[in-house]
């Protein structure tokens, strides 16, 4: 689907969602004069750059389409005003005319979804949303720069590297990127790329680039850390084989969220997080649409990990949508159902939630997520690792490890670097068994706080869900008192 195959069918009126308007402007179309007209007044001809007419209003730019042969008229900012009768009857008017002559309106603008276009041009318009700049012609550009610099052209994983980094920019987007990465560098850097992509599309509100945690920043956790190691990596490109995503279930502070960033560190590849909840807006349309722009916008940065956090609460009130916000949440669900079923983008998707019953089965089902995982309490070993972890990280020997781990039972991995955090402001980060006593006396650890809660959800989920802890290991006293029952 393309701007040419509409031309060329002869549809009168176009409108298109592009992220990079100057994008649709550049395309030449043989044959065919191309004209532009925005709300800064006068009519460019875009083949001179010469002022072509003077139409005194929106009204009077479409006529003069309609009146000339083989022509296509593309439009900005109509956006804003395309609801006013007199602007979308002079299109409707328009429309006779242009399909007699053989020329087209396009109407371009960042999004016309959402309830953007009035009714009354509903049936009128054909609407079609362009794509962000793929690889090949990212990679075009890129050598576009490096010649422009008088520098070789980047080959081989290099290049790669670049284009993987500007994946989800426009064109223009990732020429500024690769400008600025001379300019700081020298040379091109992928990390300066990176860092501008994750910065617009910060600003878009509803998807951020994330930091990959490495994976031995995890404490414990191992049968999750095996499955992302042998089933979700070697698969990662194989459409066939991939793994589309997994549903981290556990309390909170149990490491969910530690566990998508390390598995964007497993795969190598950009952790781009999606606000489903932000996602929300205030015009009827609104949210569905941006929940269909953010899923274009992730589908253009793979190979990537997707992180849905919290997933519970984007979705609530997904049943009794229809009744609480006319259907908003049930439209933003039913896309993204669709989207996580059907994509075949080199995506895999890590959601975390704290509670799985909130969410509606069609969500949980095979399909869109592979695996369900309980993400527990820490095991004795695990609770030993994390220690050691945050141990280390403030400088302090990992000898205390053991003996923190005997002494925080029922303690989640948030609440044990708390602790060691606590005691280390104490001690000046010179953590001593006293240190450690005196800490623990202000961390209270939820399974103390709302214990029949947390035994209810670990009751349920050793019967529901795979278990991502590692398995605990018998002390020599229970393993010697099962070989004798064994043998007995």
């Amino acid at each position: 689907m393309n701007l040419s195959n509409y031309l060329a069918a002869g549809y009168p009126l176009i409108a298109i969602s592009a992220a990079d308007d100057s994008a649709i402007l550049d395309q030449e179309f043989p044959n065919l004069e191309r004209f532009c007209y925005s709300a800064a007044g006068g009519l460019v001809d875009l083949a001179t750059g010469e002022t072509a007419a003077n139409p005194p209003n929106w009204a009077a730019a479409f006529q003069f389409a309609a009146t000339r042969r083989s022509a296509i008229l593309f439009v900005r900012d109509c956006q804003h005003v395309v609801k006013n009768a007199p602007v979308y009857r002079a299109l409707l008017n328009s429309v006779a005319e242009l399909k007699a002559n053989g020329s087209a309106i396009v109407l371009v603008a960042p999004n016309w979804a959402g309830g953007v276009l009035p009714a009354e041009l509903d049936h009128a318009i054909a609407r079609y949303d362009e794509p962000l700049p793929n690889r090949e012609q990212l990679a075009g550009r890129l050598r576009l720069i490096a010649a422009c610099a008088g520098l070789p052209e980047p080959t081989g994983e290099t290049a790669a590297a670049l284009v993987d980094a500007a994946a989800g920019l426009t064109s223009e987007e990732a020429e500024n990127a690769f400008s600025l990465s001379l300019v700081e560098t020298g040379g091109f850097s992928p990390a300066v790329i990176q860092r501008e992509k994750a910065a617009l599309i910060r600003a878009a509100g509803f998807l951020s680039v994330e930091q990959p945690t490495p994976i031995e920043r995890v404490g414990g956790l191992g049968e999750l850390k095996a499955y992302l190691r042998e089933q979700v990596q070697p698969n990662f490109r194989d459409r066939d084989l991939s793994v589309r995503g997994v549903l981290l279930c556990g309390l909170p502070g149990t490491g969910k969220s530690l566990s998508a960033k390390a598995a964007a560190a497993v795969l190598g590849v950009p952790l781009v997080r999606l606000d489903v909840g932000a996602c929300k807006g205030s015009l009827v349309g609104q949210s569905e649409a941006n929940i269909r722009a953010a899923t274009r916008l992730v589908e253009s940065i793979a190979p990537c990990v997707l992180w849905l956090d919290e997933l519970e609460k984007a979705v609530g009130g997904f049943r009794g949508s229809a009744a609480s916000d006319g259907g908003t949440t049930l439209g933003m669900v039913g896309h993204l159902l669709t989207w996580l079923n059907d994509h075949g983008s080199p995506i895999f998707t890590v959601a975390t939630c704290n509670d799985f019953s909130a969410l509606p089965p069609e969500l949980t089902r095979a399909g869109r997520f592979d695996e369900r995982f309980c993400v527990d309490l820490p095991t004795v070993s695990e609770r030993e690792a994390i220690a050691a972890v945050h141990l280390a990280r403030f400088g302090c020997p990992v000898d205390l490890a053991r003996t923190i781990a005997q002494r925080t039972a029922d303690h989640t991995g948030a609440e044990i670097e708390s602790l060691i955090k606590t005691a280390a402001r104490l001690s000046n980060r010179a953590i001593t068994l006293s240190a450690i006593e005196s800490a623990s006396k202000t961390v209270k650890p939820l399974a103390a706080v709302n214990p029949e809660s947390v035994r209810e959800f670990r009751r349920w989920a050793a019967a529901t869900l795979r278990t991502a802890n590692d398995r605990e290991q018998p002390s020599p006293a229970a393993a010697k008192r099962a070989a004798l029952a064994e043998r007995n």
